[in-house]
Parts: structure tokens; sequence; C-alpha cells
């Protein structure tokens, strides 16, 4: 792009988040590689039986691009690419094949935003890895009050290649209504499922019975909805590789002039109802990574925007436990559905028995809290990173520095309600991550205890936990295995 052309022509570079593929073997002095080692699998001193460890890496270009490529660095000597996508050619280039192959289906991709998520399948009865990405980033969403055409628009759905070839196996959007070069695909046309926009977060692979194999699919899109995909690893032919693709719901709030925007990949976990039994919490949270500053006047925000009432989700899937989910004439319970207010009832939560989920919204003012970052179900905990858009920040001399700040709010799940107290009757816990648009994770707990884990947080150092345990910068949980630490942080 042209550096002459200001801030709409500017350079983007590789700022997408990659994922590698690691396994390690053993070398004869008991040292770990992912390179050939000098042990071999009779013992013998063949090389042609040499043990072989193996570093793939995988990832796209963000604002950079549209491609994904995959890299071999095993023998970091010779690096080598195994595969480049490039959907702006609708092409698939392999490092041991000297034509490109044509795949039309990925015309419809957009930037490649989504964090690859690698996993197995069984596909036409063969284990495969595989990568799953959205259908990525539709550069019309720089506009906070674009509304996609789904005819013009690209993005939508969800792809999945082989890790080891590049081969497209299967998709599955509102376009994915042939082949198109694919060895599979599954139409998600119909208008009770409707997934014709963008689609930039991770996907959250979910493996419904520990046997290494992925069976469901979470994700959202730009367009308010979330969505669950129901793969059969049983299934010989890759026809019936996908079962269905449920729409859970899609929220379009008729006093709101834009619709809910995920970017972020959902979280999952179960729990156990005394009434209804087992159920799936499916939580997002929505926000606007492209225009944070976006919404209402006031604040930070120098003139009026367009923007969503942004919020967490939390969607009760009372169909992925079910044991019956794929028998053909099985009924399904959760999809479109309707949310329960949390703002009016976080003092008693949202019982599983009777209701579908619920919603909390983080303003009554659209745009002035945001969802950013990643959010994280944990014991029965959930933490969503929040942009407070009119913040302090950190003021610059000149006019500059750095706007707004970020918190981590606390819920518990899956109702909502916590069992301890809450700062008041009609908000949740936080606490404040610092100054600008920051996430925060998980790391070692601030005693540094190997066996527990706590979020990475400020923490106020007059602030006694043993009198607030569960509050949001003290709470601790307990990990099984010991944790090995390899990165630091400060508290400030």
């Amino acid at each position: 792009m042209s550096t002459t052309g200001g801030k709409n022509n500017l350079f983007y570079g590789v700022d997408a988040p990659w994922v590698t593929h690691t396994q390690y073997t053993t070398k004869i002095d008991g040292t770990l590689t992912v390179n050939t080692s000098d042990r071999t699998s009779n013992g013998s001193t063949d090389q042609n039986f040499a043990l072989k460890g193996m570093q793939w890496v995988y990832g796209g270009l963000r604002m950079g691009g549209k491609s994904y490529y995959a890299l071999d660095l095993s023998d970091l000597d010779y690096p080598r690419l195994k595969f480049h996508i490039d959907p702006t050619n609708a092409k698939i280039y392999k490092s041991n094949v000297n034509t490109p192959v044509n795949v039309p289906a990925l015309a419809y991709m957009g930037q490649s935003w989504s964090k690859p998520t690698l996993a197995y399948v069984k596909f036409g009865g063969i284990k495969k890895l595989v990568m799953f990405v959205g259908g990525g980033y539709d550069i019309g969403f720089e506009n906070s009050d674009y509304m996609q055409n789904s005819t013009l628009g690209s993005g939508a759905g969800v792809y999945m290649f082989d890790a080891n070839t590049g081969d497209l196996l299967w998709w599955s959007s509102a376009n994915a209504t042939e082949a198109r070069g694919a060895e599979a695909y599954t139409d998600a046309s119909a208008s009770s499922v409707n997934m014709k926009y963008s689609v930039v977060s991770q996907i959250n692979a979910i493996d419904r019975d520990n046997d290494d194999l992925v069976d469901h699919l979470y994700f959202g899109d730009l367009y308010g909805q979330a969505f669950r995909i129901d793969l059969n690893n049983l299934a010989t032919t890759k026809a019936n590789f996908a079962t269905r693709a449920v729409r859970l719901f899609q929220h379009i709030d008729q006093n709101d002039k834009s619709v809910p925007r995920f970017y972020e990949m959902p979280s999952f976990s179960v729990h156990r109802d005394e009434q209804s039994g087992l159920i799936g919490a499916v939580a997002l949270s929505s926000g606007n990574r492209s225009s944070p500053l976006s919404g209402s006047l006031g604040g930070n925000q120098a003139g009026s925007t367009d923007s969503a009432s942004d919020g967490v989700f939390v969607v009760y899937d009372k169909d992925v436990v079910n044991v019956a989910l794929y028998h053909p004439t099985y009924a399904l319970t959760t999809q479109n559905i309707n949310f329960t207010d949390l703002n009016s009832n976080i003092a008693t939560g949202v019982a599983v028995t009777g209701s579908q989920g619920w919603k909390y919204t983080y303003s009554t003012i659209p745009g002035v809290y945001k969802g950013m970052n990643e959010l994280y179900a944990l014991d029965n905990m959930l933490y969503i990173n929040v942009f407070h858009r009119d913040g302090l920040g950190i003021g610059g001399s000149c006019g500059s520095g750095v706007k707004g700040d970020s918190y981590i709010y606390q819920f518990c799940l899956p109702t909502g309600k916590c069992p301890f107290s809450t700062t008041s009757l009609n908000t949740p816990n936080r606490v404040k991550v610092g100054a600008g648009i920051m996430g925060s994770g998980l790391g070692q707990a601030p005693d540094n205890s190997a066996n527990q884990v706590g979020l990475i947080v400020s923490r106020n150092q007059t602030m006694d936990c043993t009198k607030s345990p569960n509050a949001p910068e003290c709470q601790k949980f307990n990990i099984i295995p010991k944790s090995q630490p390899l990165r630091w942080y400060e508290i400030r």
C-alpha cells in the first residue's frame, strides 16, 4: 500500500496469531528434538529408521492480506513452506507440487484473522490432522455502521484444511451450496441458519467423548450470530462428515443502529444442573475491535457514531450433551434462542430450567463498554475482558496518549449468579487491568504456588485477600500438574 495516502493507506505486516504443532522425540543423550534424532526405531545405526520430530507452524496475515501459510520448521537450518492458501486467486500452492490447485470456495474468504485451530478428525474413515479457520474479515467492517451485504461481502463460515497437504477437505457457509473444489461441504444458506457474515475468531473445537477427535465447532460472527456445527467421526463417507449446522442465536436489538460483533472465540464449559442435568454453557462477548471508540457522543468519542449495546451472552446448550444428538430423528432444543436479561436478575441468576440463556449488557449507553480480547471459563467462573472507552487512559502532551481503560469482569456459571457477594445487587465484580485495550490471561498465582493459577492483573498491595478470597484479583485455582514457569510478569 502507499505510504503517501495517510492512515487509510498504511502498510500492514503479519500481525495475525499463529499456532504450532510440535512433536518431540529423544536423542541418545536424553535431550529432546523436533528434528531427526540420532536414535532409531530398531536400535540400529541405519538412518532410514531414525526417529523424527515435528514442528509445523500455521497462521495468517490479519490486515496484511487473506492468505494462510504452513511452515515446516522441524530443521531450522532448512525451513520449508508446506503450503500457501491464497483466497485472492482461489488457489492452494504446495511445496511438492509445481501446479497450484484451483479451489473456487476460497474466493469467498476475507482477510485471514482467525487463529488456526489444529485438531484431529476422522474424515472419510481416516484420521487426519486438520486446520479450522473462520471465513475471514470483510474490510467493510472498518466502518462502525457497516451492514454486510451478503451478496458482496466476504468471510462467511468455517473452513477445514488438511494440516499436512493444505487440501480443502470441508467447508460450511451460506455460500457452500456445492463443493466448489472442496471434498465435502455443509450448506448453511437456510434462513434458520443464515451463515453469511464474517467469521474472524478462532474456532472452538470440542471433543465430547475424549477420543482425541473433534465433535463440535463453536463460533460467532460479526452480525450478532453464534453457531454450533456437529461433526460425525463415525461417518465412513466424506459427504456425511458434518451432521448439521445450528444457529444458536441471532441478537439484534431493535433500539440499536448496529448489531453485536463477536471477534473472539466463545468459551465452552459443561455444568450439572439439579433439575435439568448436564448442559453446555457457551459464552460470547461482543465488542468492536475495528472501531473501539465508536458509540454515543461523550468521553473519548468526539462525534456520535453507531454502536451496539455490547455485552456477554451465555447460551444453555441442552443438545450438545444429549447422547441421542446424532440420531437421525433427534429434535433440537437449543437453536435460535431468546435470552433472559441478567442485568435485572444478577442477584438471583437465570435458572437453567425454563430458560435458554442470559445476556448481561455492559452499559445502557451503546459503545461505552466493549468486550475485547479473550474470555475464560474456569471452575464455574467466567472472566470477560472489557474495554471502557471513556476511561482515564494515559494522557499525552500532544493530545495523543492512550485512550480508555480495560477491566476483567467476573461472572459465575452457568446462571450468572455467584455464591459469594458481588459489588452490588446489579453489577458483577471487576478489576482494572490497565490503560488502553489490554487483555489479561492466566498465570501462576500471586504467591507463586506451583500448583495454583490466577489472573494476571494489578493488585492493590494493601488488599487483604484472606478477607476477599473471591475477588477476581485474589482468586486462586488448584491444578493437578505442577506448572513450569517459562515467562515472568511484574505487578505494578
